[in-house]
């Protein structure tokens, strides 16, 4: 029987047995491999690992979610026993945990976030208060933040912008209120040529009607005769 057979079947024999327990009892297999085992019987019988509040790993997830934006200096700090390592890795995890419910920062809204509180702060103090951001990153960031400050304090664009836009309102005014008079003009001046045109065509109607009335009483032979007539006439007319 191997060392991973034994293991199984000491856990069947004693299911809440932790890995410190199998090591005592296998003092000479790896302790890894131990864990290895004993993740993969628990997971083949459905039993889902708990996490006991004086773990590490418990303790540092605890940690986390009473700090959730706690560095790993400050870690570091609270648990200054601990493997490095280990508890970094850890707090790796719980970050990673917590993406499904809160999206963390970016690098650049970090650091952005903390100059905002300080807007004073040096590159140096910038560095020491975000250890785990990588200091290349800190300081393109922290110039690009002063570069930004530095372009709104010598353009104040926007006042300027609105000044524009007002003088171009009254100009649009203006250039409306002449087109409306010039359009009423317009009008008026039509309005006598119409009228002009209508009281002619009055006069020529008034003529018309009195020619044709001259018409009323003649016989159909005057007619013939007053065609031959302006027959002969329009012919004179043409000859000269």
């Amino acid at each position: 029987m191997n060392m991973k057979q034994k293991v199984l079947e000491y856990l069947e024999e004693h299911p809440k047995a932790t890995t410190d327990d199998l090591r005592k009892v296998f003092p000479g297999a790896n302790k890894k491999s131990l864990w290895n085992y004993s993740g993969q019987w628990k997971k083949q019988k459905g039993i889902k690992k708990k996490e006991t509040a004086d773990s590490i790993r418990g303790k540092v997830f605890e940690f986390f979610n009473n700090n959730p934006n706690a560095s790993l200096g400050d870690l570091r700090k609270a648990f200054p026993k601990a493997n490095e390592v280990s508890i970094s890795n850890y707090r790796y995890q719980w970050k990673k945990k917590q993406i499904h419910n809160v999206r963390n920062p970016s690098i650049k809204e970090q650091v952005f976030n903390y100059i905002k509180k300080h807007p004073e702060i040096t590159f140096g103090e910038l560095k020491r208060a975000l250890p785990d951001i990588n200091p290349s990153s800190v300081s393109a960031y922290h110039s690009q933040w002063k570069k930004s400050q530095a372009v709104i304090t010598m353009n104040p664009e926007k006042p300027m912008k609105q000044q524009k836009n007002a003088d171009r309102s009254t100009k649009n005014d203006g250039n409306e209120q002449e087109l409306i008079k010039a359009l009423k003009a317009t009008i008026e001046a039509q309005k006598d040529t119409i009228d002009a045109m209508k009281a002619q065509n009055s006069m020529l109607k008034n003529k018309q009607s009195a020619i044709i009335s001259e018409f009323d009483d003649i016989t159909d032979s005057q007619m013939e005769e007053i065609k031959k007539i302006m027959k002969t006439y329009i012919k004179g007319m043409r000859k000269l």
